[in-house]
């Protein structure tokens, strides 16, 4: 049977993720999309090559098992929550390769981050 499920996949141990989950998942249709740590996830949802990578960016798994990660992932969970603007405006190419940019950043240097906060330290060396 397939899975009418699409999945929101982040990184549990880390301060930053945890954070911007919580404030992100008020706008997200939970009926849609069920949001689970990457480290609680099966492996029909999150392949061992897709968790390797979600140690390093959140990712999105559609209905039909394809992944996007990142800004990306961000915006197709946007898209299927029925915010469609944001979510367009997020895939615009040079707002997309921006808003990269600024994931990354953020992503390499979570740890710190999380420390300055005074989040969940980050497990992630």
């Amino acid at each position: 049977m397939k899975d009418k499920k699409s999945y929101l996949l982040w990184d549990g141990d880390c301060g930053v993720c945890d954070y911007a989950i919580r404030k992100i998942t008020p706008y997200l249709n939970q009926y849609k999309i069920v949001i689970i740590a990457y480290q609680f996830a099966d492996e029909t949802v999150c392949p061992p090559a897709i968790r390797l990578e979600c140690a390093n960016a959140i990712h999105f798994r559609n209905v039909d098992g394809r992944y996007s990660k990142a800004t990306k992932a961000l915006a197709d969970a946007m898209k299927l929550s029925g915010h469609t603007k944001s979510s367009a405006l997020m895939t615009l190419p040079i707002i997309l390769q921006i808003m990269n940019v600024g994931y990354y950043i953020i992503a390499r240097n979570r740890k710190y981050i999380s420390r300055v906060f005074g989040l969940n330290a980050c497990r992630i060396p």
